[in-house]
């Protein structure tokens, strides 16, 4: 129920924000935890959490609402397993594996 809720929330938040909203502020949550009335969203950054907070806290009250969920608070965690998954700047540390490159000729 947890992914298929929080997909249902974002489906309903997506037809009602531009775009660029829905992808900047929610591409990147999930839904962690719904236990003792504190429904929990993991974001992966801090500047994403704040804007959640601060713009659209009320707007997933409501459509979680909508969905027969109404906790008695919503949270927002930074949860850095969101942000594993996409491409780093990381990147090129690999190539420094030791291996002679192939331009190195001999």
């Amino acid at each position: 129920m947890d992914k298929a809720l929080w997909q249902a929330v974002l489906g309903e938040l997506e037809v009602s924000l531009s775009r660029g909203n829905f992808v900047t502020w929610f591409k990147n949550t999930r839904m962690l935890r719904f236990k003792d009335g504190i429904f929990v969203v993991g974001v992966p950054n801090v500047f994403i959490k704040q804007q959640l907070e601060r713009k659209y806290i009320e707007q997933i009250l409501q459509t979680l609402a909508k969905n027969n969920v109404k906790p008695e608070r919503l949270e927002f965690k930074i949860h850095s397993e969101i942000t594993v998954h996409k491409k780093t700047e990381d990147d090129p540390v690999i190539l420094s594996t030791g291996e002679s490159s192939p331009i190195s000729g001999h």
